[in-house]
């Protein structure tokens, strides 16, 4: 059996959505920014889907870029870690925050992504704290040593920042772990996620280790990208 098929598989959405972001950015960039209308307005009916699409839409490359790291680490994170819940994490967190911004946000054009990786990394977060088990007791704390800055995030204090969009995805994200806290784990993950004669700290290390090194190597690639496109 080949042991990387499983991270294939995990990674593949992640980066499919991110792909589909870019594209969708360099059209919208070629159209002088006209896709922005396909943002999220609240409470106007007539801009309903904004629901679906604000999430895909950025204001710039680099509110795009600022957004594509976390995405595809946090993603990869859950993709790989929760395979069985995975999908059904990432549609109630998209479609949940799309719908509260539509519902309670200001009177204003919301896009990006960044919502959404608030809801990636308060799933992961809380769902340590809900489950209680090892792995992912550790995954909570990474998060919490990288991404806990993130909070400052969800209060209002950036203008041009849609902080009611980071704010709703983190309520979603955490929504989502306390619903999916019992989900049972596949066996797929029992065996790759088992530990053996490790202590808690130990396997903490390690799994640091593992998520600097997926952080640098796509830091890596997507600055490379980022020139590549200035050119």
């Amino acid at each position: 059996m080949n042991s990387t098929l499983p991270l294939k598989k995990a990674i593949f959405f992640p980066f499919v959505f991110v792909a589909l972001t870019w594209l969708i950015h360099i059209v919208n960039w070629s159209l002088n920014g006209e896709l922005v209308y396909f943002g999220t307005y609240p409470r106007t009916i007539n801009h309903w889907y904004g629901i679906l699409t604000g999430a895909l839409i950025h204001g710039n490359f680099d509110h795009l870029i600022s957004n594509t790291l976390p995405f595809l680490i946090l993603g990869t994170l859950i993709f790989i870690s929760y395979q069985n819940i995975a999908h059904k994490t990432f549609i109630f967190i998209y479609l949940f925050t799309g719908s509260a911004i539509f519902l309670f946000a200001r009177t204003s054009f919301h896009v990006g992504s960044s919502g959404i990786v608030y809801g990636f990394a308060s799933f992961l977060f809380f769902i340590g704290i809900f489950r209680h088990d090892t792995k992912s007791m550790a995954l909570a704390a990474i998060v919490a040593i990288f991404y806990g800055g993130m909070v400052w995030g969800v209060l209002p204090l950036q203008n041009g920042v849609s902080w009611e969009g980071h704010l709703f995805g983190g309520i979603a994200g955490a929504i989502a772990a306390f619903y999916f806290r019992k989900e049972e784990i596949t066996e797929v993950e029992k065996e790759k996620f088992e530990i053996e004669n490790k202590t808690f700290e130990g396997f903490l290390k390690e799994k640091e280790q593992d998520f600097l090194n997926l952080e640098e190597k796509t830091s890596d690639f997507f600055e490379k990208l980022e020139d590549k496109i200035k050119d």
